[in-house]
């Protein structure tokens, strides 16, 4: 057999070969996800996913429970409770994939998922009627606006406690937020100073 001399070690031609076509395939592989999340992000934008202006028609079979509780500021017990299953182990778990789980048939003729359907009916079941389910804890996906609608305390208020303007901030994920601004102490000073009004709210009503 004919062997390739690299250096110190002698490498076999078909070891050359198979390192050649992995390489390639993991350039292609990487590439379409590249593309994919690509033409998600542009969707998102276009839609009006990532500022809270978007119709529940917009909701798609990629995205997540989580994503999507987190776009229509919508808490995510509240769409789990309303589809009666557990939430997903895996928070990345898309609606499809969960369509798929629950034996809600495969869609036809270009139709969306049943239960995309079923999601975007319950997100206008809350706009209709807004329920505070509460918060175990905050998180860094979360969203002021996010926030507000799960404890019924008013996005204004919550602006107001740490020191910053809500205009066109109040979908912006808590991490990216402290980003931006450059909030003093980070991300977990943000998220203590939002506890922090949280855990005192009641007592400051009259």
């Amino acid at each position: 057999m004919k062997k390739i001399r690299a250096g110190s070690f002698v490498w076999p031609r078909w070891l050359t070969a198979l390192l050649l076509v992995g390489g390639v395939a993991m350039v292609a592989y990487f590439g379409v996800r590249s593309v994919s999340s690509f033409r998600e992000l542009l969707y998102i934008q276009e839609a009006g996913l990532d500022d809270g202006t978007a119709d529940v028609s917009a909701i798609r079979g990629w995205m997540t429970v989580r994503y999507i509780s987190q776009a229509y500021a919508v808490p995510e017990s509240y769409i789990w409770e309303q589809l009666g299953f557990p939430p997903a182990k895996d928070p990345d778990t898309a609606l499809g994939a969960l369509n798929k789980q629950y034996n809600f048939g495969r869609p036809e003729n270009g139709e969306v998922p049943v239960i995309v359907t079923l999601v975007g009916n319950i997100i206008e079941q809350y706009r209709s009627n807004p329920v505070a389910t509460g918060l175990d804890r905050l998180a860094p996906w979360m969203n002021m606006q996010y926030i507000a609608n799960s404890t019924g305390i008013p996005v204004e208020t919550l602006f107001a406690a740490v020191g910053i303007d809500p205009t066109d901030n109040g979908y912006k994920p808590l991490d990216v937020l402290s980003r931006e601004l450059e909030y003093e102490g980070g991300l977990r000073r943000l998220m203590d100073d939002i506890q922090a009004t949280l855990d005192t709210y009641p007592t400051q009503e009259p």
